[in-house]
C-alpha cells in the first residue's frame, strides 16, 4: 500500500486495518476455509465460547471509526444543500453510467445526500453503543445496501467490497447458533460439526501489542476529526502510524466540489492523425471524453491521473 500509494484508495487501507486487528483473533476457527477442511464446518460459538476481548473491541470500534470520520468531514454546504451526491456520481468524478443516470434526478439525490450523512453519523454511534440483534442485523442490512449501491453507481475500488466483508465481523452470535442448530438437526445445508473449537487464550502481549495499537489509531483519528489537524503529527506518532498500517483518514467525499475533471492522453502520428493512447487509441476527444473516468481501463488508473494533478504530488 505504502509503495503504489498513488493507485490506492481508502479502501486499500481500511483493508489493512481490518487485516491489523484480525491477527489477534481465532478467525479461522469458524467459517473459513481452514474450519471446512478440518470438518468443523458448523464451529460457533455454540459449540465453542464466544470471543470477547480488547481485539474484538477494537474491530467494531475500527468499523464505526470510519463511518463517523467520513461523516463528520461531510458536515459541509456542499452536503447540507444537498447537492453533494449529483456531483460526485458524475461520470466526470466518481461516477459510474448507471450513477451518471441517477445523478439527473436532482430531488432523488437530495434525499440520497442528506441520508448518506445521517447514516455515516447516527450508525457508527448505533453500532457501538448498542448490541442488541436486532438492531445490529438492521444496521449490517442497511449499511449493506448502502456498499452495494456504491459499487453500483461509482467508481471505488475495493472500498464497497471492504465494507461488506468488515461487516460480516459483527453479525450477531445468535444467527450463526441458529445455524448451528439447524446443522446438527439435519435439516441446514452444512454438515455438522465434528468437533468444538478450543479458542486460544490472549497473552498478555498481545494485549500490550492491541492496546498501543489502539492508542496509536486513537490519536490519529483525533487528528484528523479535530482542528489539531492544522498541525502536523509528531514523528513518533506518524512513525507508528506508518508501521501499523493503522491510518484513521477517512475523510472520503468531504468535499465534492462543483466540477468536471478528466484526463486524455494526447497522440500524434506521423500523417496527423491524434489518439487518446489512455483509451486504447480511439480517436482524440479533449473535452468531455465519452465515458468520463470509466472509459479507463480500471480505477487504480482512474486515481493515479487524478493524483497527478494533486499540489501534495509534486514528484508525480
Amino acid at each position: 500500500v505504502r509503495r503504489t500509494a498513488p493507485a490506492t484508495n481508502a479502501g486499500d487501507e481500511w483493508l489493512c486495518c481490518l487485516l491489523f486487528w484480525s491477527m489477534f483473533l481465532p478467525l479461522g476457527a469458524a467459517w473459513s476455509v481452514d474450519a471446512w477442511r478440518r470438518g468443523q464446518r458448523l464451529a460457533t460459538a455454540a459449540v465453542g465460547p464466544a470471543v470477547r476481548s480488547l481485539a474484538t473491541g477494537a474491530l467494531v470500534v475500527q468499523i464505526a471509526a470510519v463511518y463517523l470520520s467520513a461523516g463528520l468531514s461531510k458536515w459541509n454546504s456542499a452536503w447540507l444543500s444537498g447537492s453533494a451526491v449529483a456531483t460526485a456520481l458524475s461520470l466526470f468524478d466518481h461516477g459510474t453510467p448507471w450513477g451518471d443516470a441517477l445523478s439527473r434526478h436532482e430531488l432523488i439525490c437530495r434525499v440520497l445526500t442528506w441520508s448518506v450523512l445521517a447514516l455515516e453519523l447516527l450508525g457508527p454511534v448505533l453500532l457501538v453503543a448498542t448490541g442488541r440483534p436486532g438492531i445490529r442485523l438492521a444496521l449490517i442490512a442497511v449499511f449493506g445496501m448502502f456498499h452495494a449501491a456504491s459499487a453500483a453507481l461509482m467508481s471505488l475500488g475495493l472500498f464497497a467490497f471492504v465494507g461488506l466483508a468488515a461487516w460480516l465481523a459483527v453479525i450477531p452470535a445468535a444467527c450463526w447458533e441458529w445455524a448451528a442448530r439447524r446443522s446438527r438437526s439435519g435439516s441446514g445445508p452444512w454438515p455438522p460439526a465434528t468437533a468444538a473449537v478450543r479458542q486460544p487464550r490472549t497473552r498478555g502481549w498481545e494485549r500490550a501489542i492491541v492496546a498501543a495499537a489502539l492508542g496509536t489509531a486513537g490519536l490519529d483519528f483525533l487528528h484528523d476529526t479535530t482542528p489539531w489537524q492544522a498541525q502536523p503529527l509528531p514523528t513518533w506518532l506518524r512513525a507508528a502510524v506508518q508501521a501499523t498500517g493503522l491510518g484513521q483518514r477517512w475523510a472520503m467525499f468531504g468535499d465534492v466540489p462543483r466540477q468536471r475533471q478528466w484526463v486524455y492522453g494526447r497522440g500524434t502520428f506521423a500523417d496527423g492523425r491524434q489518439v487518446d493512447v489512455l483509451r486504447n487509441g480511439r480517436p482524440l476527444e479533449d473535452t468531455l471524453p465519452a465515458g468520463g473516468f470509466t472509459s479507463l481501463r480500471h480505477h487504480r488508473w482512474h486515481l493515479s491521473l487524478i493524483h497527478i494533478s494533486e499540489p501534495t504530488r509534486p514528484r508525480l
